[in-house]
């Protein structure tokens, strides 16, 4: 690794696998704030597109743009030392074999995902302790290939899926960079609870946007839409309980938790009901599905995720659009 000027501590050589709203960001806030980084892309013909540029709108609504290495073959990169997987849960086992492939010696994968799955598929293609989990608050919608509108800014937590075999002083340096990069970040001894919270809110909000095509804030003035995301958080909260990990929350306060992130977010429409305009493969699997598999195995009932689960998925495949929402061009 080459040096900052800066310090005399080698300057890490990172990854980001994925070109979506979030991967594109994260790379160009690396790149502009001087980090040695590249965006991998499955897409040669995108890929190229992309080398041209990633655009950014800030909250504030200033634009900026960065031009960090973009290309479709890991083979054509340097070995990496931080990769960071920012890419769909269906496309995981694909950003793992990328990740492989880009991986310098003890190199570590930092998971920037949705839902659950994801850390069992990089725990299969890397040994546990290179594996770490990360939640953000960094709000982001991709609005074409490589422009970004920034959202909203907020916090990042990062944690090993492994603490027993890696110390969480040991991320300290990952921390540091995305916080030089305008990402704050904190290091987590246990990320679980933080990955449940997340999902929680994923679980009230995700599924039933996309059945309904109403955006985040108008789920709490239905009735119907408002009871429908209680029970889903509710069951998803039991089989955390279940499972041992420590929320610490009630089901009063579970269920004040996604509201309030409705409230935050009213206008946005959810990455599931933007997956389901577009006709693309959504999530639901790896969140109200990740919710049902765990209740099985819990001994948690889960009937509210397990019909939300079904719903979205025949919609999806029989290509049905949202109510209100225009179909997705063929």
């Amino acid at each position: 690794m080459e040096r900052t000027a800066a310090d005399s501590h080698p300057a890490p050589r990172i990854a980001v696998v994925g070109p979506g709203a979030v991967g594109c960001l994260l790379a160009a806030s690396l790149h502009r704030a001087g980090f040695q980084v590249a965006l991998l892309d499955h897409r040669p013909d995108r890929a190229a597109r992309l080398a041209a540029g990633l655009r950014v709108e800030d909250p504030g609504g200033g634009r900026w743009e960065a031009a960090p290495a973009v290309s479709a073959d890991p083979a054509r990169l340097r070995p990496r030392d931080w990769i960071v997987i920012a890419v769909k849960q269906p496309d995981t086992e694909r950003a793992a074999e990328a990740a492989r492939a880009l991986s310098a010696p003890g190199a570590l994968v930092i998971s920037l995902q949705n839902g659950l799955g994801h850390e069992a598929v990089l725990a299969r293609a890397f040994a546990p302790e290179r594996v770490v989990l990360g939640v953000t608050a960094q709000g982001a919608t991709l609005v074409g290939e490589g422009r970004v509108r920034h959202a909203g800014r907020g916090e990042t937590r990062i944690g090993p899926l492994s603490p027993e075999e890696m110390p969480a002083a040991g991320l300290a340096p990952l921390a540091a960079a995305f916080s030089r990069a305008g990402w704050p970040t904190r290091v987590e001894a246990d990320i679980r609870p933080l990955v449940w919270r997340k999902l929680l809110v994923n679980v009230g909000i995700n599924a039933v946007t996309a059945l309904t095509g109403l955006p985040n804030g108008a789920l709490l003035d239905h009735p119907e839409t408002r009871r429908l995301q209680e029970l889903a958080v509710e069951e998803a909260r039991r089989v955390a309980g279940a499972l041992g990990v420590p929320l610490g929350l009630t089901p009063e306060a579970a269920a004040e938790l996604v509201q309030d992130v409705c409230r935050r977010t009213a206008a946005n429409l959810s990455s599931m009901l933007q997956d389901r305009l577009r006709g693309r493969d959504t999530e639901v699997e790896a969140i109200n599905g990740a919710v049902v598999r765990l209740g099985c195995e819990a001994g948690v009932p889960t009937p509210v995720n397990e019909v939300l689960c079904h719903l979205v998925t025949i919609q999806s495949r029989l290509g049905h659009p949202p109510p209100g929402r225009p179909a997705p061009p063929a």
